[in-house]
């Protein structure tokens, strides 16, 4: 059965692995690898930081079980494994090592723990 602990845990988890993904970007000059818009560092980090919060500000929620919390989580979980899976694209279609390449193997990783997590625990768990 799905414990809030796991659910909980992965969670923050994620979090820490967006923080972690951005922080690549941002020391990597992932922004540098945007043609078609103009972004600097500290934009980069002003709209990273938002995501951050955007994360944290949910953890009360998730921690509660709140299921309109963990519908949108699951969302952004999607979101995040495809956005690592990009960035891992990106890296076989370089060649070589592409900004945030490290840490989406993390998304990728947590977001399906945490997706496949939820699913067993759908079957299991009521709630």
């Amino acid at each position: 059965m799905r414990s809030r602990f796991e659910t909980q845990f992965l969670y923050l988890v994620l979090v820490a692995m967006q923080a972690a993904h951005s922080a690549e970007e941002y020391f990597t000059n992932f922004f540098d690898w945007f043609h078609f818009i103009k972004i600097t560092g500290q934009t980069f980090i002003i709209l990273n930081t938002g995501i951050i919060a955007f994360l944290l500000l949910f953890a009360p929620f998730i921690y509660r079980k709140i299921q309109w919390a963990i519908n949108i989580f699951r969302i952004v979980v999607v979101i995040e494994i495809l956005n690592g899976f990009v960035h891992i694209i990106a890296a076989f279609y370089t060649g070589g090592y592409f900004p945030g390449f490290f840490t989406a193997i993390g998304l990728v990783t947590v977001g399906i723990l945490f997706l496949r997590n939820e699913r067993k625990g759908s079957r299991l768990d009521p709630e």
